[in-house]
Order: C-alpha cells, then sequence, then structure tokens
C-alpha cells in the first residue's frame, strides 16, 4: 500500500487531472461529454499550479472538446 501512496506524490494536479482526462478519452457512454468536462478540471488544475502555458493548452482542448459535445 505504501508504495501505490508514493507512486503519486511527484505528480502536479495538473498531471493527475490529465491521466483523469486520458481516462476519459476512452469512455463507452457519453465520450464527448466526459473530455470536455475533464479537459476543463485539467485547465482548471494547471491554473492552480500556476503554469500559464499549460493552462492555456488545455483551455484550447477544453474549447475544442466541449464544441464537439455540443454538436
Amino acid at each position: 500500500m505504501a508504495v501505490l501512496a508514493l507512486a503519486g506524490c511527484g505528480q502536479s494536479a495538473g498531471e493527475k487531472a490529465e491521466a483523469e482526462y486520458r481516462i476519459a478519452e476512452t469512455a463507452v457512454i457519453d465520450r464527448a461529454g466526459k473530455k470536455c468536462s475533464a479537459a476543463k478540471r485539467v485547465a482548471a488544475a494547471y491554473a492552480r499550479d500556476g503554469d500559464q502555458r499549460a493552462y492555456e493548452q488545455w483551455e484550447l482542448t477544453a474549447y475544442n472538446d466541449c464544441f464537439e459535445a455540443r454538436r
């Protein structure tokens, strides 16, 4: 159990949110909607991390994913 706890210690909030986004990409039901929500969470996590470049990249990804979800 301790090994599992240590595995995520070096990850930023943005990196953890990106891992969740990768899972959302494989969703069977409402993939587009889940990607939209997950991309917004990634952008927000990078904003909390203070990583402006990653934040802007994920804001664009969220915009595109959410546009696709509305189609």
